[in-house]
C-alpha cells in the first residue's frame, strides 16, 4: 500500500477536468438549447465525481476509481431509462 505521499497527484486533476469538461458540455448546452435542463443522471454524475475527490484524498484511492468507473455506464443507462436520450444506439456509442 502506497502512502500519501507516494500517491500520484493525476487522479485527483484528472477527476477535476472530467467535472469541468462536463459542466462545459452541460453549460454550452443550457445556454444554445432552448427548454434545456440538466438530466437527474448529469446531476448525479457530479455528485460521484465530487465524492471520488474527496475520497481519492484517503487512503481509499482504490474505492474511489471503482467507483468512477461505475459512474460511466449507470449514467448513460440512466439517461437511457429518464428518456434524455432520443436515440439509444447513439447514446451507447457516445460516451
Amino acid at each position: 500500500m502506497q502512502h500519501n505521499a507516494e500517491r500520484p497527484a493525476c487522479y485527483p486533476i484528472f477527476l477535476i477536468c472530467l467535472f469541468l469538461l462536463f459542466l462545459a458540455i452541460n453549460l454550452i448546452y443550457w445556454f444554445t438549447v432552448p427548454g434545456y435542463h440538466f438530466p437527474i443522471a448529469d446531476v448525479i454524475g457530479y455528485g460521484i465525481l465530487a465524492l471520488t475527490y474527496v475520497i481519492s484524498h484517503t487512503r481509499f484511492t482504490g474505492l474511489a476509481v471503482t467507483i468512477l468507473l461505475l459512474m460511466f455506464p449507470l449514467n448513460v443507462f440512466q439517461n437511457i431509462g429518464e428518456g434524455t436520450s432520443i436515440n439509444l444506439a447513439a447514446t451507447l456509442s457516445a460516451r
